[in-house]
């Protein structure tokens, strides 16, 4: 969550940055409508961020007492570090806002006619601007391991209130800019570049975490899948009972191989007493409410 916060700011700042460096000589023109930045973090990406950081659960509370080894990831860092902030979030911001820039900036140039109106230096903005609002969406989106159905709505609505704040916006002649939003929304290149822009923006990480549940997996996303693919409550104990059994399994496996080497797989983790603390804290917390894993180190991936 503290990363993607990163993430999003960074993503639009840099596309004014772009701008200034590629089409203003440095002058330090606005790029984007002045109220649509003061409403960025407030109305188009705020909600989802609240709902993400309250609600979200990776595993079961039930699941994350008996699997204590969930919660290692976050106790040591593994998910929340100077590679991951860097390597992953930053740069991820920084290649999504060249992107999504450059080819708003071409759709701009190469796209349908404006009726012989030269577009003013903030229309080119509110394009980039609602690539922006889209991608962010997306990513957090992505980022969510609860998909309820309240808060789909909530990220639909996130990205759905920036059109009529646009033309609210339009209305008040921001930035002088009336009468502009219409011929923004009636360009064809301007939902072209949208949508091709978060599409591809969505398909990078998605990617990313496909390839790790299928080639690194975890045990989080072992107890996921244990969690989704019940279709009954039997269902679901039978096959915490089989996990049970595999990690079981493992920990042997683990402890064999540690007598000649201390390195371990990102599955074959130390298990062994799982079953029996998991059982000791359900005992302890009987009457309680619980807590969640926190094996996502806050929430950035899966």
């Amino acid at each position: 969550l503290v990363c993607y916060m990163f993430y999003k700011n960074i993503c639009m700042v840099l596309c004014q940055y772009l701008f200034t460096a590629n089409s203003a000589a440095w002058s330090g023109q606005k790029f984007f409508i002045e109220f649509a930045v003061q409403t960025f973090n407030l109305i188009y990406t705020g909600p989802a961020v609240l709902l993400l950081g309250t609600l979200d659960q990776d595993v079961s509370a039930e699941n994350a007492l008996r699997y204590p080894k969930l919660y290692t990831p976050g106790m040591t860092g593994a998910k929340l570090n100077n590679a991951v902030f860097w390597g992953n979030w930053v740069v991820s911001a920084i290649v999504d806002a060249v992107f999504i820039y450059f080819f708003v900036w071409w759709a701009n140039e190469w796209g349908d006619s404006h009726g012989g109106e030269t577009p003013s230096v903030f229309e080119l903005g509110v394009i980039c601007f609602t690539a922006v609002v889209c991608v962010t969406n997306v990513r957090i989106a992505i980022e969510t391991h609860c998909h309820y159905p309240f808060y789909q709505f909530v990220v639909f609505m996130s990205v759905v209130a920036w059109w009529p704040m646009a033309f609210i916006f339009d209305w008040l002649n921001a930035n002088d800019m009336q009468g502009g939003m219409r011929r923004v929304f009636a360009n064809g290149s301007t939902w072209f570049a949208c949508l091709l822009v978060t599409a591809i923006a969505f398909l990078r990480p998605l990617w990313w975490k496909i390839e790790r549940r299928w080639f690194h997996s975890e045990l989080s996303h072992a107890v996921q899948e244990v969690q989704l693919v019940a279709s009954s409550e039997e269902e679901r104990r039978e096959n915490l009972r089989k996990l049970d059994a595999k990690l079981r399994v493992s920990s042997s496996v683990v402890r064999s191989r540690s007598t000649r080497s201390k390195t371990t797989t990102n599955f074959d983790v130390d298990v062994v007493h799982a079953d029996h603390m998991g059982d000791m804290a359900t005992r302890r917390r009987r009457g309680t409410g619980g807590g969640r894993s926190t094996s996502g180190g806050g929430h950035p991936s899966l």
